[in-house]
């Protein structure tokens, strides 16, 4: 269901037919919490390659900014529980960035950015108990994150691979450990790959800009191709990264 709530809201941002927007609405809590709970704190709020609920509220946020009285006020209290809990300083804080799964890593930090925006383009503050929040907040904890991936972590190492002169030299990519056929013109059938993922040596070839999982909680990472969840690259890493750092190109300070 959530697929097709991402869908709805995206229809509706494209061609502001109300049936989207009904049906965005309408599913919303069905989609949000499946088995029909009703206490917002329980409600699954994330967004990688096989949730959308995360990016569902913070898209549908902007056109309750634009008006409240869209009859929404659901959409204005789940993008705020939303965004309180990834502020590290929020009372309210209950989701862990890096280090983890650099999935939720990037795609957390792309929300905050979007939502930034909303704020800034809507002149609001967010409030975490205590803790006000204006745009400012959100893009400084998105750059943090961003700064962390490129290197300024306890490793010293850019998690982005071919970037800076430290990053993760054995990932899980068979195209990446394998020898070129330049260099190996025979061959390579599917189990004649083994020695090269078992040994120890770096990958013979880099696929520049590939984002692994990432490092552990204790800030640790095994660079070992046999690592997968720690080792292996991901295009869906990769789409949430390329937007926060578009935006930071675009927005040098």
């Amino acid at each position: 269901m959530d697929e097709l709530v991402w869908g709805a809201a995206w229809l509706y941002r494209a061609t502001k037919l109300k049936k989207y927007w009904d049906f965005a609405l309408n599913n919303l809590n069905e989609t949000l919490s499946p088995k029909g709970v009703n206490d917002t704190r329980k409600y699954a709020l994330d967004y990688g390659w096989d949730a959308k609920q995360g990016g569902i509220v913070i898209l549908l946020s902007q056109f309750v900014m634009k008006d409240f009285n869209s009859g929404s006020p659901f959409v204005s209290t789940l993008v705020d529980i939303l965004v309180c809990s990834k502020l590290p300083d929020s009372p309210t804080k209950s989701v862990t960035f890096t280090p983890e799964n650099l999935q939720f890593t990037t795609s957390s930090s792309l929300l905050l950015l979007i939502y930034g925006q909303y704020l800034q383009n809507f002149k609001r503050q967010v409030h975490c108990g205590y803790l006000v929040a204006d745009a400012s907040k959100f893009i400084q904890v998105a750059k943090g994150q961003a700064d962390y991936i490129l290197g300024k972590n306890p490793l010293g190492m850019s998690f982005m691979i071919g970037y800076g002169d430290q990053f993760p030299q054995r990932i899980h990519h068979r195209a990446s450990s394998l020898p070129s056929i330049k260099v190996h013109p025979k061959l390579i059938k599917c189990k004649d790959g083994s020695p090269f993922y078992l040994t120890k040596n770096p990958n013979q070839n880099i696929l520049t800009g590939a984002l692994p999982g990432g490092p552990v909680n204790s800030d640790n990472f095994s660079d070992d191709r046999g690592n997968v969840q720690e080792s292996e690259p991901m295009t869906y890493l990769n789409s949430f990264f390329v937007g926060v750092l578009a935006y930071f190109t675009g927005h040098p300070n």
